[in-house]
């Protein structure tokens, strides 16, 4: 009998009373589980779990929905026993886009991560490829981007060959005797029909137009008010 009674004192104080475990009942549940999208949408959630002071407003709104309830934020409601709390859990992550699938929930509630003193709840997160493809995209994007700038400048240095040919063409065809004093004579010309000018004004004009191959050019192709707004420009020096 004595042998019999130390066995049954052993067994005893092997046994060891989890004070943090409690049966659910399906309105705590459901409480819970609305309590979790509560706080979720107002912004309680964070990068590695919920922010601090999260328990303490899913306790308050446990007690306002269920007057009376021995519920606590710790240890019922973050007991690593509450499985409840964990599907609960699952069930509000998946609402968010941004939470990854691969969260390793059993390892944050078998407490194999620290969770501190400020309630929050540390997730062991798997790689996720949206990374991968993000920085793929903005590569991408880069790349496109590298491209354009390089064909603006290619365009831009083959209108600048294509300008600089055209006025040396130019350049050469005045230069013959025959053609120069044609274009004299039609600038000449041009200039005499500008009543608002002077014959000094005149004059000087047709030595800043002779002087400059890019103003003779331009002003043979413009029309006649814009052969007088021109020839204004360069005698007031601009």
């Amino acid at each position: 009998m004595e042998s019999g009674d130390t066995c049954g004192r052993a067994i005893g104080r092997m046994k060891k009373v989890d004070k943090t475990w409690r049966t659910w009942t399906a309105r705590e549940e459901d409480v819970l589980i609305a309590a979790l999208k509560d706080v979720v949408t107002k912004g309680w959630k964070s990068e590695n779990g919920f922010k601090s002071g999260y328990l303490t407003l899913l306790e308050s709104t446990m007690h306002a929905a269920i007057p009376g309830t021995d519920l606590r934020g710790n240890p019922h409601i973050k007991s690593k026993h509450s499985q409840t709390f964990e599907n609960a859990l699952k069930d509000v992550l998946k609402l968010h886009d941004d939470v990854p699938d691969e969260i390793q929930f059993a390892d944050a509630f078998a407490f194999n991560v620290s969770h501190g003193d400020d309630d929050s709840i540390s997730e062991t997160h798997t790689p996720s490829s949206k990374a991968n493809v993000a920085t793929t995209s903005k590569k991408r994007k880069r790349k496109q981007v590298n491209e354009v700038d390089e064909a603006i400048v290619v365009a831009i240095n083959n209108l600048a060959d294509i300008t600089k040919a055209t006025m040396n063409d130019l350049v050469k065809q005045l230069a013959v005797p025959d053609n120069l004093s044609n274009t004299q004579d039609v600038v000449l010309e041009a200039l005499r029909e500008m009543n608002d000018l002077s014959d000094e004004e005149q004059v000087i004009a047709a030595q800043l137009l002779f002087n400059n191959h890019n103003n003779l050019a331009l002003f043979k192709r413009l029309n006649d008010k814009g052969k007088l707004t021109l020839v204004k420009r360069l005698l007031s020096g601009d």
